[in-house]
């Protein structure tokens, strides 16, 4: 299924850019937010040029995976278990976020998914996910923060 264009710069984006805090923070890499955008970018235009493609469901989410992976391996020289976890872990946390909002939507809604093919819908619905997934990022950093400072 492809992704509009809009869709990709105000959800796609944001939600790269989430996930790759995750990613840094599941590894316990210090937040360099050059990188975390560039990685953010990349976790959104890999997925996006996927999508535009007839392959096979789910394909994007194990490019999204090793791409978190590679990132983190070669430029913040994570170790290969760590960032291997922190890809997984981060993907994983999506796929159970918008699975959840998606049927708690369609739940509250009444409607099918087949809503989800407005663009703006699509873009709001995602949005939701993507701030939840800061919010656990923020959860997350504090609680770090505050282990390392007992």
């Amino acid at each position: 299924m492809s992704i509009p264009i809009l869709a990709l710069i105000l959800q796609g984006i944001p939600e790269g850019v989430a996930l790759a805090v995750l990613g840094y923070l599941f590894t316990g890499t210090n937040l360099n937010w050059q990188r975390i955008i560039i990685l953010g970018l990349s976790i959104a235009f890999t997925a996006y040029l996927l999508r535009l493609f007839p392959a096979g469901f789910g394909l994007h989410v194990l490019a999204v995976i090793f791409v978190i992976f590679i990132f983190l391996v070669y430029i913040e020289k994570a170790s290969v278990i760590t960032a291997l976890t922190a890809a997984f872990f981060t993907e994983a946390l999506l796929i159970v976020i918008e699975t959840v909002i998606l049927w708690l939507i369609i739940l509250l809604n009444g409607r099918d998914v087949g809503f989800y093919s407005n663009v703006f819908l699509r873009i709001v619905v995602g949005w939701i996910h993507t701030i939840i997934l800061f919010v656990i990022g923020y959860l997350v950093f504090c609680f770090k923060r505050q282990v390392k400072n007992k």
